[in-house]
């Protein structure tokens, strides 16, 4: 049977999860963690988390998922190096590698490759294998089938969400945070842009639909947690360490339920009450349509149904409700009629009669009578949480004569202790009394222990109450220590680190206490000494003589071709070209990858560590994409021992500085900056055309890119890639360039593949070939409707 993992955004959540009968728990310490404005555990509290959960078996896994720069590199293995001395189960890893120095050098420790990483299909698996992890996370976006692919197609340990915030891009792909605030996902402080209200215009400046357009639901698999037992996983996952702690009680509750047992019938109405983002959907597991995952009317927890609105008291903001239920004080409401925003609390309870309940609520907004009103806070569900509480079920011997001898036994796992304090007593009618000795070894109120048998011996001799209570603690304190230890032996190796023979040590790593300004970045001589450019470019401008003339530039080292339909797209046999792979892929694409790599690109530019190995299984050149995102010089060290890169671009998130004194790689190889075109926001696992016109596959009503519009009036274009489905980009509302912001040298990418007809691609190119020739900028001044992106500030 899979074991349930549950989410720790805090200690309270924490002893939730464990009470409430999850198997495992995830959560973060510090910063370095996808979720950076949790109430995260921090490294002096770590042990102490760890042991609370091995004392009732429950294994841990900490967090340490988000994309490290160089500079921070050091004290990330440190960080590691705490949760390993911690004895820790695992960790959750994005950054290669970061994986990479746990997998070397932390012996007996789990290193699940994170959700972040976009693992969807056997290619991507089998990178994660060769890279040395013992577990991966799989993409949120797979099928139940897809899922069933990849387990039956790895030996690594798969998990999986079964509960909780899905994403609306593909996972690890989106920019959008970033690119808006510099809030950067990737970084753990995404500010959710999707959860935002939205305008669907056509190219023609109709608007199609409004409302919540990227918010997704969330996904709740409870009525299917047996189907899922049945597909080989090995973890299930609830997501929510941004959550309080009555949702991570009773989604481990729930669920544990309905792994164990089956018992779900009332359950997911509790979860519901607890937060429930848009009646929940079951995501991606059955090729939901699109309606059906996105919730376009509201983007928040919306509760469940608690009755009807008769009474409105404008005057003193009261309103009455009618239902079926009885609440209670602490009780919180949303109410779902024309103003979805107004909100109510509890008041008091007016009457009671065979057609339910009217009860008074005070509220805020604007109420009419007849709205439906949703129960979003229960009270009592949520101290009914609270007050579950998990013990360890002991038996006591207690020996009392020459010596008072007290043996604790955990009957589960057959461990034991035994304390023992001398009798100095005369013996009395006392001593006879097994009540009075039972009274005093059953007092475990305070501890984790519940004493289900006792026996006592009493051969002579009076033992008073205070050595016997001395006596007791004693004892649950020695079996507690002792229980964390046999778990620990257990499972986790506790000899000393066992790093590499050679000092972990690179040049490209820098303390955080390095000011990166006074670096000296020093490049090894290569066969590519000078600057040049990638340039990228889409299949139809391949039929533009003007283009094709550029592209054979001599500053264009890299041609690109980003096809708009991957069986139908032609290439000039004249080009020497690279073909663009898309940032996520199911393992149903992979040979259409490689029928268009056949017609013959020179290599492969890759978005996603499939890419690697599609490389690798084909012979052609590699080059890593903007969609690694590619935060340390490290991760290049570490792909290229397992297949030579050719080049590699810079995450779009670094800035100047950071890409300028972007440590050096091993073998040189340098990399390649961002520096014009549309940066993609996101990668949409969901098709926006079904969602907003309603229509189905074959009746698809896709007639070029359509817009959306923000509340600052921001236009996103969302571009259709066709594979052997559909797929949709959402491209960053203005333009990169770094024309008149970039004043010297430098490898660049120029992505023109998003470009109106009406843009003059020469004068793009020419300014950097400028630059490139005479190392300084031509003039140009930068265009105000254009950003430098992350170049100025970075995340």
């Amino acid at each position: 049977m899979p074991i349930l993992l549950s989410p720790a955004g805090s200690r309270e959540s924490l002893i939730r999860a464990v009470n409430c009968g999850t198997d495992t728990v995830y959560f973060g310490v510090g910063s370095f963690n996808a979720r950076a404005n949790a109430d995260n555990c921090t490294v002096d509290d770590l042990r102490e988390w760890v042991k609370f959960c091995h004392l009732f078996g429950v294994k841990t896994y900490v967090t340490v998922n988000i994309a490290i720069k160089d500079r921070e590199l050091h004290d990330a293995y440190r960080l590691l190096d705490c949760i390993y001395k911690a004895k820790s189960d695992g960790v959750i890893v994005t950054d290669i590698a970061l994986a990479k120095y746990a997998i070397d050098n932390l012996t007996g420790i789990e290193v699940f490759a994170s959700t972040q990483m976009n693992t969807a299909n056997s290619l991507s698996t089998r990178f994660l294998e060769r890279l040395g992890v013992d577990g991966v996370v799989l993409s949120r976006e797979l099928s139940l089938s897809d899922i069933r692919t990849m387990v039956d197609a790895t030996y690594l340990k798969t998990e999986i969400f079964i509960h909780g915030a899905l994403c609306v891009s593909a996972s690890g792909q989106c920019l959008m945070s970033s690119m808006i605030s510099g809030r950067s996902g990737n970084r753990g402080m995404c500010a959710q842009p999707c959860r935002q209200l939205y305008s669907c215009v056509d190219r023609f400046g109709k608007e199609i639909n409004k409302g919540y357009l990227l918010s997704m639901r969330d996904l709740c698999t409870l009525d299917k947690i047996r189907e899922f037992s049945n597909c080989g996983v090995d973890v299930m996952k609830i997501e929510g360490r941004n959550r309080k702690p009555a949702y991570t009680g009773q989604t481990a509750l729930s669920y544990s339920k309905a792994l164990r047992n089956g018992v779900i019938a009332k359950e997911s109405g509790y979860i519901k009450r607890i937060f429930n983002r848009g009646d929940f959907t079951d995501g991606y597991l059955y090729r939901t349509e699109s309606d059906s995952l996105i919730y376009t009317a509201v983007p928040n927890h919306i509760g469940v149904r608690a009755g009807t609105i008769i009474e409105v008291d404008k005057a003193k903001n009261i309103a009455v409700l009618k239902s079926s239920m009885r609440f209670h004080k602490g009780d919180c409401f949303r109410f779902m009629g024309k103003d979805k925003e107004a909100n109510a609390v509890y008041s008091r309870t007016l009457s009671e009669d065979k057609s339910g309940f009217l009860t008074a609520v005070g509220y805020t907004g604007n109420v009419y009578v007849g709205d439906a009103v949703n129960i979003t806070t229960d009270s009592e569900l949520e101290k009914g949480v609270e007050a579950v509480e998990r013990t360890i079920g002991i038996e006591a011997f207690l020996q009392i004569g020459d010596m008072c001898r007290l043996t604790l036994t955990e009957p589960t796992s057959g461990t034991s202790i035994c304390v023992e304090e001398g009798c100095t007593s005369k013996q009395t009618d006392n001593c006879l009394d097994e009540g009075y000795y039972r009274t005093q070894i059953e007092k475990t109120g305070g501890t984790p222990f519940t004493i289900k048998r006792i026996v006592v011996n009493c051969d002579g001799g009076y033992v008073p109450k205070s050595i016997l209570n001395g006596l007791r603690r004693r004892a649950l304190d020695e079996l507690e220590q002792e229980i964390i230890k046999e778990y620990e032996r257990r499972n986790i190796d506790n000899g000393e680190m066992k790093h590499n023979n050679k000092p972990i040590s690179y040049n490209c790593c820098l303390s955080s206490e390095t000011d990166t300004n006074k670096v000296i970045r020093t490049v090894e001589a290569t066969e590519d000494a000078n600057n040049s450019i990638m340039l990228i470019i889409n299949d139809k401008q391949l039929t533009d003589s003007r283009i094709v003339s550029i592209s054979k530039g001599s500053h264009i080292k890299y041609t690109v071709v980003k096809p708009e339909n991957y069986s139908k797209f032609v290439v000039p046999e004249d080009i020497d070209w690279y073909l663009y792979l898309p940032a996520s892929a199911t393992n149903s694409e992979l040979e259409m990858f490689k029928q268009a790599i056949s017609k013959g690109a020179k290599g492969v530019v890759a978005n996603n560590s499939y890419g690697v190995e599609l490389a690798a299984q084909t012979g052609v050149k590699l080059i890593l994409g903007t969609g690694m995102n590619v935060f340390n010089s490290r991760t290049i060290d570490v792909i290229d021992e397992l297949y030579p890169i050719e080049a590699y671009a810079y995450s779009v998130e670094l800035n100047e500085n950071e890409m300028k004194y972007f440590g050096t790689p091993i073998s040189g190889k340098r990399g390649y900056m961002y520096a014009e075109g549309f940066v993609s926001d996101m990668q949409l696992a969901h098709c926006p055309i079904k969602l907003n016109y309603h229509c189905a596959c074959n009746n698809c009503k896709y007639d070029g890119d359509i817009y959306y519009h923000d509340k600052y009036g921001n236009r996103y274009a969302i571009r259709r890639t066709v594979t052997d489905r559909c797929r949709y980009t959402l491209y960053n509302c203005d333009k990169t360039s770094l024309i008149g912001r970039l004043d010297y040298t430098s490898n660049c990418i120029i992505d023109i593949s998003c470009c109106d007809d009406k843009d003059d691609i020469g004068a793009v190119v020419g300014y950097y070939e400028y630059l490139i020739d005479k190392g300084c900028p031509n003039g140009n001044q930068a265009d105000k409707n254009t950003t430098a992106g992350h170049f100025n500030r970075g995340v």
